[in-house]
């Protein structure tokens, strides 16, 4: 049974004289509520990874928690996009380095598997476990791996040298690999799947902090139309509407059937529009970006003529998960484009790394690249594969084009000119009719990954 859920209606549902009932959360794909005869509600996350359907209770409802659902649809989300990369959510949980440890040399330090595996595993056990087997990961950096390196690499630069490269080697497996379905945080200065490649010392709306936001105001009971543009050169946000419920209405400037919700993901260079109906009484409305895996937040308020403005925290109590696709599945374009096949189908993928900041698509960065050709009238496609350990929202200037695929499943989506393309193996494919000659430019929209190489021209032909 499909329902929109808030705190109010869970909390009005009755409970069934025998058995379950299931509600389907309308905002959160995968997310139910289930009601059983004893009075319990949960919320349970349902999904496929590695082509075995899963089911994990994500929550419980609590009358005394106005952010119990919320904090489901983000468990949710997050679970739903750790299984699209393989990463079973009934798994061994890891936490620390002696947990990775352990599942590393289960999995991986077999003789049929690896050349010398007991040597790996000795380097493990002697050089790296007396130091960091209780150590979170989230709190493992470089300089940890150099304190156990620095004192030996001058007599013993060999050991130094392999300590280092199997250290890599065990977060690189757990990274990139994931042939155990591990889960947790794998971070270790960077090593991790990166969801912020730059820092910055401050995130900005309309050129203002939530030391000093930007205050609109707005009538009570009142109709706004959002229009939120993540101009930002290197972050995702998530839009949260707090207590507000928005409609979203438009991508990238285009009209989508209405979704309904109050957390929308905004990825570089996308654009949001959502109407709000406001409430009938006095009150200030923070509207906040939430950067992804982090607490850093800005935003602005709407404000009715005599409502009290408080101070905004500039940090959430919970980070933010990745941005991911869960959204973009349930949009569907107004004006589609018409029942066609590709003429043509370009295959386009993501590459580069961290390491020396290398970024190219096909391998290849601009200036040493070859347009990928088009003819007048054709219907194209366009299949973005990412083989690299960060998301890229990949954007074409001359014309929009719609989201047609993502990760095999096909599906008539939004008329856009930005998609995301999630990390490790994220594949979504877009089609457009080529009807505006020209040579036109296609890029990553995070400016620094475009400024090192990830970016082509489309060309007509003839």
């Amino acid at each position: 049974m499909r329902k929109y859920l808030t705190h109010a209606t869970i909390e009005k549902l009755r409970h069934p004289k025998t058995g379950r009932i299931e509600y389907k959360d309308t905002e959160q794909r995968g997310l139910y509520l289930r009601v059983s005869a004893t009075g319990t509600k949960s919320f349970i996350c349902y999904g496929r990874c590695r082509g075995k359907a899963f089911r994990k209770i994500v929550g419980y409802f609590d009358r005394a928690d106005p952010e119990c659902l919320s904090k489901a649809r983000i468990a949710c989300q997050q679970i739903r996009e750790d299984a699209r990369n393989g990463r079973t959510p009934d798994a061994p949980v890891v936490r620390t380095f002696g947990d990775l440890a352990r599942e590393y040399i289960r999995h991986e330090c077999t003789r049929d598997r690896l050349a010398r595996p007991g040597e790996r595993a000795r380097v493990i056990e002697r050089e790296l476990l007396p130091y960091w087997s209780e150590k979170l990961l989230t709190t493992l950096e470089r300089h940890h791996l150099t304190a156990i390196t620095d004192p030996i690499k001058d007599d013993r630069p060999q050991a130094a040298n392999r300590v280092h490269n199997i250290t890599n080697r065990v977060f690189n497996w757990a990274l990139t690999d994931m042939t155990s379905g591990v889960t947790g945080d794998m971070t270790m200065g960077g090593m991790e799947r990166d969801l912020n490649d730059i820092e910055f010392d401050a995130y900005l709306a309309n050129d203002r902090t939530l030391a000093d936001p930007e205050v609109v105001g707005v009538e009570l009971g009142g109709r706004v139309r959002l229009r939120i543009i993540n101009a930002a050169a290197s972050t995702n946000f998530f839009l949260d509407l707090g207590g507000l419920e928005g409609e979203l209405i438009a991508v990238d400037g285009l009209p989508v059937a209405p979704v309904r919700g109050r957390r929308f993901p905004i990825a570089i260079a996308q654009r949001l529009d959502i109407r709000l109906t406001l409430p009938a009484g006095q009150g200030a409305h923070p509207v906040f970006a939430h950067r992804e895996g982090d607490t850093a937040r800005t935003g602005v308020l709407l404000a009715t003529p005599e409502a009290r403005i408080e101070r905004l925290a500039d940090h959430a109590e919970h980070k933010a998960p990745a941005v991911g696709l869960d959204l973009e599945r349930r949009l569907a374009a107004v004006h589609p484009l018409g029942p066609r096949p590709a003429g043509r189908t370009h295959v386009i993928d993501l590459t580069g790394s961290m390491k020396g900041y290398n970024w190219g698509l096909n391998g290849v960065t601009y200036g040493d690249h070859k347009p990928f050709e088009l003819r007048q009238g054709e219907r194209i496609e366009i299949a973005f594969r990412n083989k690299t350990m960060m998301a890229h929202p990949m954007h074409m200037h001359g014309l929009p084009f719609q989201v047609v695929e993502i990760d095999g499943e096909r599906f008539a989506g939004a008329m856009r000119d930005t998609v995301l393309v999630p990390a490790n193996g994220g594949r979504v494919t877009v089609a457009f009719d080529a009807v505006n000659p020209g040579t036109w430019v296609m890029h990553c929209h995070n400016l620094y990954h475009m400024a090192a190489g990830m970016m082509t021209t489309l060309t007509y032909v003839g």
